[in-house]
């Protein structure tokens, strides 16, 4: 996974935390994205090195109100799951990755069939 700013250079965001998972009997490669910052959302383009072209098939973002925020005993709800099934990248600017956040993002193979 690469990271570009808005010019399509790499880049690296001292705030960004990325790592990525591949499955190749489900054609899946899931990205893991921690935004660190306390306060702002980064929007930041995701790439693959490689011939097939990958397109998000759902989102799941973890989220809170702070760093320091903890569900238990007596304290539930603290952290919430947001799937998003729509999820998709902005062409132009990437995906938004919100404040002090951990966002999983599943991707799927698109096969192509070529013409015989």
């Amino acid at each position: 996974m690469l990271l570009q700013d808005g010019d399509g250079k790499e880049t690296a965001c001292a705030c960004l935390d990325v790592s990525a998972t591949y499955h190749d009997e489900k054609g899946e490669v899931i990205g893991a994205v921690v935004n660190r910052h306390p306060e702002q959302s980064v929007t930041a383009a995701v790439s693959f090195v490689g011939p097939d072209r990958l397109d998000i098939s759902e989102a799941i973002e973890l989220n809170c109100p702070s760093w320091k925020t903890v569900n238990g005993f007596g304290v539930v709800d603290q952290v919430t799951q947001r799937t998003k099934k729509e999820a998709r990248y902005n062409p132009e600017n990437g995906y938004e990755f919100p404040p002090h956040s951990i966002t999983l993002l599943k991707h799927r193979y698109l096969i192509e069939e070529s013409a015989h």
